[in-house]
């Protein structure tokens, strides 16, 4: 009982990361109808820019609120240079672009920060008593300070996001960006501006799944987010492209379904999240294209 108490407990840490990148991937999709191919490799330059401010003797925080605005102003500065002109040639054009930023961002990290592993980042505490002591037992059950860290950082985030969009003015015109934009720009809002803004927005929760994904995984590498971005893929499918909530419950299902699942089945072995995670975006795409909370697209003729 502890064993699968533990093993559910970190399904739902790793799938806090999946539903905290999903968001970042729902947050552009709904901006501006296209899926960030890159946004995997955007959360691994976040990362660096934290590991850059620790290096140069900042706290971890003080170096992630600085790397939130850098990676935000970038991320709009994406939109705004490049794929605001790009998206007015086609759709196509667009999405080749995206797959032309994830190779530039992965080849610019490596070139910068070198292709070898750094120091993993820790922004919860993390020694080896560093927890709470749940259940008594042999072995007890324990959660780490990191575990627990990384829902409250979710369930901030989340909260954050929903309070910015539902109860301010700029929440309410990037809405109406969202919801139809020609109507939108015609009362005067700023549509290219929205858009810029959810590029930005979704940069902080993909921040946050790099830094994150350092510290559960005890790696920084330029590599270490590619399958993360695939986990992140099927839990924004899973949940609805349209629904940031979605996002962050595909995620935590995902996160469950590749911890339990060898649990239940030993036979498909322990590393075989990644087969599970292709699997169940295949099946999520067949049986329910549109996620569990995503809403079917209604075309008037």
């Amino acid at each position: 009982m502890t064993n699968f108490l533990a093993l559910s407990a970190n399904g739902l840490a790793n799938g806090s990361i999946y539903g905290l990148l999903a968001l970042s991937l729902v947050t552009v999709f709904r901006s501006t109808g296209y899926l960030n191919f890159a946004q995997g490799e955007m959360a691994m330059l976040s990362t660096f820019l934290v590991f850059t401010g620790v290096s140069m003797g900042l706290h971890i925080w003080i170096a992630v609120a600085v790397a939130v605005v850098l990676s935000a102003a970038v991320a709009a500065g994406i939109q705004f240079a490049i794929m605001g002109p790009l998206e007015r040639k086609g759709h196509d054009v667009a999405l080749i672009a995206l797959l032309g930023l994830f190779l530039f961002i992965n080849a610019f990290n490596g070139a910068v920060w070198g292709l070898g592993s750094r120091a993993p980042l820790a922004l919860f505490p993390s020694g080896l008593n560093d927890g709470i002591q749940v259940l008594d037992g042999d072995p007890p059950l324990v959660l780490s300070y990191a575990v627990i860290g990384t829902w409250i950082t979710v369930i901030l985030l989340l909260s954050a996001l929903w309070l910015l969009l539902n109860r301010t003015r700029l929440g309410l015109a990037y809405r109406a960006v969202v919801s139809n934009r020609d109507s939108a720009g015609l009362v005067g809002i700023p549509v290219s501006g929205m858009f810029a803004l959810g590029w930005a927005l979704a940069a902080v929760p993909a921040l946050f799944a790099g830094v994150i994904t350092s510290q559960l995984t005890g790696t920084l590498s330029f590599t270490m987010m590619v399958n993360v971005l695939v986990f992140g893929f099927t839990a924004a499918c899973l949940g609805g492209f349209d629904s940031p909530v979605g996002a962050v419950v595909g995620g935590l299902i995902v996160g469950l379904v590749e911890a339990l699942f060898p649990f239940f089945v030993p036979a498909v072995g322990n590393d075989s999240g990644l087969v599970i995670a292709i699997v169940l975006l295949l099946a999520v795409l067949m049986i329910r294209p549109n996620g569990l909370f995503g809403r079917m697209a209604v075309t008037r003729v």
